[in-house]
């Protein structure tokens, strides 16, 4: 099994193993994880940063469920705007739009 996404600016579709990564972290385990400094992460897929050419430094992600509670996805927010950490209340926000 894999995860893709097709939303990265500037790239063809992306695809990495469900088991790898962050995204593949949180899709396995459905916990979700937020992540100040990714690169000192070691579940941090640098691969995708040198295929897109961007810099991941910080990064939400949140299962995405069924009705059922089966995992179906994972959503991620990158590099909050003003460069701080994701906060609790942007944990809230991203569980209700992957709801």
């Amino acid at each position: 099994d894999e995860l893709w996404s097709s939303v990265a600016d500037g790239t063809d579709e992306i695809r990495i193993p469900l088991n790898s990564g962050i995204a593949g972290t949180v899709a396995s385990t459905g916990e979700a994880l937020n992540i100040s400094n990714t690169y000192a992460d070691r579940r941090f897929n640098k691969d995708i940063d040198q295929q897109t050419g961007y810099k991941t430094n910080s990064m939400l992600t949140m299962p995405m469920k069924d009705r059922q509670g089966d995992i179906i996805g994972v959503t991620q927010m990158i590099n909050k705007k003003d460069g701080s950490p994701f906060k609790v209340h942007d944990q809230k926000l991203l569980a209700a739009l992957s709801a």
